[in-house]
């Protein structure tokens, strides 16, 4: 016997959702109109942000140097962007455009949610967490070589 859908989900047509426009992606085409604004802000020194858990605890965050990262790739120096903050760079960035291709394809009907489901979807989110709290603490040792590490 099969199981009725609530009544939110029975009045949705998956043809009309995986043959809509890419000019409907309200969503997607936001974020990055916002993103793409608030890093040319930040990029170009018009918006300068004193990072807070800094100034409060005199340790740097996970994003620590995020702002100078962001000037870096505008001006394609990788370099000089690693070196201000690798786990952005490496981790941050590419998962940030992950995020935005699956934004753009659960907005286009494409897909049935952004973040992998069940168990693949724990582990992905655990290993970010454990990833982020190792890299705030080598960042924040105060002995080489993690000082290097610091923004």
């Amino acid at each position: 016997m099969p199981v009725p859908l609530p009544n939110w989900l029975s009045s949705f047509d998956v043809r009309s959702a995986r043959t809509r426009s890419p000019l409907r992606l309200r969503w997607t085409a936001s974020a990055v109109a916002a993103t793409a604004a608030l890093g040319l802000l930040l990029g170009s020194g018009v918006l300068a942000v004193e990072c807070p858990v800094r100034a409060a605890f005199g340790v740097d965050c996970p994003g620590c140097g995020g702002s100078r990262v962001i000037a870096d790739l505008a001006r394609g120096d990788l370099v000089a962007a690693v070196d201000h903050n690798a786990f952005a760079v490496l981790v941050l960035v590419p998962l940030a455009l992950v995020l935005l291709v699956a934004g753009a394809r659960l907005e286009l009907g494409k897909a049935r949610r952004m973040w992998p489901p069940g168990r693949w979807g724990k582990v992905v989110a655990v290993a970010l967490g454990a990833s982020v709290i190792a890299w705030t603490v080598l960042r924040n040792l105060p002995f080489p070589p993690f000082e290097a590490l610091r923004a």
